[in-house]
């Protein structure tokens, strides 16, 4: 686990040795972390601590924190509360497995994976799912509107991409893309962005998705939106690269055109997150070609250089408070 403060990222030694999938700040004092085997990490008081007596053998993927003292954990097939101070197994959907999970109050979250799965009134329960595809992220942009993103794999090379809609009460597909997509943002009710394999991108603008010309048939797997004239894709050439150059890709959305950036890197990005028009952090697996200690990219001053870092890890999940602490 690394953490950025006083303008550098250190490493905090967490027991155990193990892959932590996803990490959030409930507070600049305060975070989670989770990972293979139920594994739950706590920091507080300065130290990365493991929760003792995980109510699960499940690898644990997804982590969303509400408030310093309620959240919801997603992994395999299971759910977990936190509340009263203490993480606890929740009924859920026979067979539900959730990839992204998107909380809008204590009361009320949707789950998306092989289905969707809407928490209300103290329970998780499936709603009409209009689809057969895996979803794989969700945005709402209120309680009563929202998309949804993912795809199915037909064959090896035949994995179209599908964008539901929230409204009215209902889900229904919207858009069928032409290769699986990864990731959704929306800037307003009104415009969003998803993006997925070989270089598609697809915007929301008038009430409708359309293509939108990409420079690239990288993977794209994160985007993040400073507003609605400024934003940034991530994601590389290769999905996992093993021995294999990754070739990371950046792309910049300014003056109406998403055009790439050059970076002297190969990390095969997996997240974004802007801070502001100036300032953003990427992190991801790092490749062969370089060395993998340098798996985290800044973006200052108009440039995105490598952040050099005391961990040969690779990187999957990122959280930032502040520009000062993450």
């Amino acid at each position: 686990i690394l953490h950025y403060m006083n303008g550098s990222w250190q490493r905090f030694i967490a027991p155990p040795s193990t892959t932590l999938f996803s990490v959030a700040i409930a507070s600049p004092a305060e975070a989670w972390a989770v990972g293979e085997n139920g594994t739950i990490l706590y920091f507080h008081n300065g130290k990365w601590e493991q929760v003792s007596g995980s109510p699960t053998a499940q690898n644990l993927t997804s982590i969303a924190m509400v408030s310093p003292d309620e959240g919801w954990i997603t992994g395999g097939y299971d759910f977990l509360h936190y509340s009263n101070g203490t993480w606890q197994l929740v009924s859920k959907p026979a067979g539900a497995y959730v990839d992204s999970l998107a909380m809008l109050s204590a009361e009320q979250g949707w789950a998306v994976g092989n289905m969707i799965l809407h928490y209300s009134n103290g329970l998780w329960q499936p709603v009409n799912d209009p689809t057969d595809s895996l979803l794989t992220s969700v945005d709402m942009t209120s309680a009563s509107e929202g998309w949804a993103v993912g795809g199915q794999c037909l064959t090896s090379s035949n994995c179209p991409g599908t964008i539901l809609h929230y409204s009215h009460g209902a889900w229904q597909v919207e858009y069928t893309a032409t290769d699986y997509l990864n990731s959704v943002a929306m800037v307003s009710a009104d415009e969003g962005w998803a993006v997925g394999d070989n270089g598609v991108i697809l915007h929301y603008s008038a009430g409708a998705w359309q293509p939108f010309d990409s420079p690239t048939k990288s993977y794209l797997t994160s985007i993040a939106m400073v507003s609605a004239e400024d934003g940034w894709v991530v994601g590389s050439i290769s999905y996992d690269c093993g021995f294999f150059p990754c070739y990371t890709t950046i792309l910049h959305y300014m003056n109406g055109v998403w055009s790439p950036v050059t970076v002297r890197s190969d990390i095969s990005l997996r997240s974004v997150v802007m801070l502001s028009k100036d300032e953003g952090w990427a992190v991801g697996l790092s490749g062969f070609t370089y060395s993998p200690y340098l798996s985290i990219l800044h973006y200052q001053n108009g440039v995105w250089q490598v952040v050099t870092s005391t961990v040969k890890k690779n990187l999957r999940s990122l959280s930032m408070v502040s520009s000062n602490v993450g």
